[in-house]
């Protein structure tokens, strides 16, 4: 058994936890108590700012990201293309000789 170098943030048992995840945690809990200790730490900036980016559909998860003029120009030339294929395809079939 290791040596307690931390304490639980709400019930203050000893705990070990390793000096490279001390120096990157906002908290050390037990796991009792993990999900209340990241409500006591609350919401860092970069976690708020993530958040405000939205998770709706279509957005590439960035709030208010425009597609550049490039980028439509160029979907647009290729849809226009698999369209005119696709009517020439259309056109093109033979008739069953029983429709004749």
């Amino acid at each position: 058994m290791r040596t307690p170098n931390s304490a639980c943030v709400v019930c203050s048992t000893p705990l070990y936890r390793r000096p490279a995840d001390l120096v990157r945690a906002r908290h050390v809990a037990c796991m009792a108590h993990r999900g209340e200790a990241q409500r006591l730490s609350g919401v860092t900036e970069a976690q708020r700012a993530g958040l405000a980016l939205g998770r709706e559909k279509g957005t590439n998860h960035r709030s208010g990201y425009q597609h550049r003029e490039e980028s439509r120009a160029f979907t647009a030339s290729i849809q226009r293309r698999f369209s005119v294929i696709r009517r020439i395809e259309a056109f093109s079939l033979e008739t069953p000789p029983f429709h004749r």
